[in-house]
This record gives C-alpha cells, sequence and structure tokens, in this order.
C-alpha cells in the first residue's frame, strides 16, 4: 500500500494543537520527533517532556485528498 507522508518543523508550543488539526485532517499516524539532536533524559512518572524544536509527520493514505 503507498502512503503520503507530511512533514512539519515546529516548535514545542505549537505542536500538540497540530498534531490534533493532522489527525482531524485524516492522518492515520503522527510521529514527533527531534529536529535539533536535543537530549531527554529519562522523564518523572507522568511526564511527557518534548523537545524544543519538533519534526512532525503525519502519515496519510495514498489516495487522501491533500487540498
Amino acid at each position: 500500500m503507498s502512503w503520503l507522508q507530511l512533514r512539519l518543523d515546529t516548535d514545542k508550543a505549537p505542536a500538540d494543537g497540530l498534531e490534533d488539526q493532522l489527525l482531524t485532517a485524516g492522518a492515520l499516524s503522527v510521529t514527533l520527533e527531534d529536529r535539533e539532536d536535543e537530549s531527554l533524559l529519562e522523564p518523572g512518572v507522568g511526564e511527557t517532556p518534548l523537545w524544543q524544536a519538533i519534526r512532525l509527520t503525519g502519515l496519510f493514505p495514498a489516495d487522501a485528498d491533500m487540498d
């Protein structure tokens, strides 16, 4: 099966909202990655730290309307 990827580079603050928008637009999954090689050490219980500079990748079916 073929897929389309949409990659967005962003900062930490808007990452959650952009992730939600990609999912609402039909993304089957969204991956968040570090885009500046920033270390994240073992988080504490209940913590979900994010990098300061993030790359979001939304995975869409190949026949998705990307307009």
